[in-house]
């Protein structure tokens, strides 16, 4: 996206740690997830921040926002993992299977719809995420959660994230994603 990449190359000076928010394309997230976001990252220079809302929360005025702060409606997921180094996700499959695919430990905030729970448990359990207790987002505790993740914890998980993106890397292109995950996640 053009917008992504502009903004990228603006704040690319800073060499910032990137997160990556991504809301769910299913399920409203109201206000009341997003604003913790933007109190901890408006005070929070040296984190960059995109947040992608899924098409289902209004998109705030970008005059609002602090320059380290980028929220889209549909943010290209795939484009900003490649930048990111920790994703926050309420725990969707799609969105878990493209971090991991690209290297990219998870913080999930589950908001228990469908599947959610679990695969923040089988995150947790196969150490290439972090969970989240908070609900709604605690800015506090996620702020713990981000610096866990670019610092001394993120120094285990990092490697264990490696190790299931070779193996997704390893596994024919046709195959289910999902199908792929759950195989590696078993065989561990």
């Amino acid at each position: 996206s053009d917008v992504f990449q502009a903004w990228v190359k603006r704040r690319k000076s800073f060499g910032n740690p990137l997160v990556y928010c991504s809301y769910s394309t299913f399920w409203n997230t109201g206000s009341r997830n997003i604003q913790p976001l933007l109190d901890l990252f408006g005070s929070r220079q040296d984190l960059d921040i995109v947040i992608g809302l899924g098409g289902k929360t209004q998109t705030m005025a970008a005059d609002d926002l602090p320059d380290n702060i980028l929220v889209m409606d549909f943010a290209p997921q795939l484009e900003v993992l490649d930048k990111a180094a920790v994703a926050i996700t309420h725990g969707g499959i799609s969105t878990i299977n493209e971090a991991l695919h690209k290297g990219v430990p998870l913080i999930v905030c589950s908001a228990g719809h469908v599947d959610q729970n679990g695969c923040m448990a089988r995150l947790v359990h196969h150490h290439v995420g972090l969970a989240a207790s908070s609900d709604p987002i605690n800015a506090t505790e996620l702020e713990r959660l981000i610096d866990d993740l670019t610092g001394e914890q993120g120094v285990e998980t990092r490697p264990r994230v490696a190790e299931i993106q070779a193996c997704l890397r390893r596994y024919d292109k046709n195959q289910s994603a999902v199908t792929l995950l759950r195989t590696i996640l078993n065989e561990q």
